[in-house]
């Protein structure tokens, strides 16, 4: 079994989960270095990806198309899937507004901001019951 890098882990991830442009926006918003991304599914062009990407103080998104497997990057280089797509992508900005860095880790990003949970509910019995009627009559 061939040993998982984590481009390939967060890859994985990501083209398992339906990560919308707004909830790209939130998971990039809280990356404080320009070069902190994602790759997801593209809504309006379906096939086709979108890499989201912190940039000079805010998210940006940029198409790239697919077909049968490959990639174009943003100057028409013809890549071999997503994997060949970040390393081409660290290594130039090829039409990005700066190399990819760091990959963000969706699942980890919604687990820490997840909203704290509610307490349990008190056990059932544990309180006096009421009486409705009164001692004193």
């Amino acid at each position: 079994m061939a040993h998982l890098t984590d481009d390939d882990q967060l890859i994985n991830q990501w083209l398992g989960m339906d990560i919308s442009r707004t909830d790209a926006d939130e998971v990039l918003a809280g990356a404080d270095n320009d070069g902190h991304f994602l790759i997801r599914k593209s809504t309006s062009a379906p096939g086709d990806y979108v890499i989201s990407v912190n940039a000079m103080g805010s998210v940006q998104h940029h198409m790239i198309k697919h077909k049968a497997g490959r990639m174009t990057s943003r100057s028409g280089k013809k890549l071999n899937g997503l994997k060949q797509l970040v390393a081409h992508y660290k290594e130039e900005s090829d039409g990005l507004p700066c190399l990819l860095r760091q990959g963000r880790d969706v699942l980890a990003f919604q687990r820490d901001n997840a909203p704290p949970a509610l307490p349990p509910p008190p056990p059932r019995g544990s309180s006096k019951p009421i009486n409705s009627s009164s001692d004193n009559e």
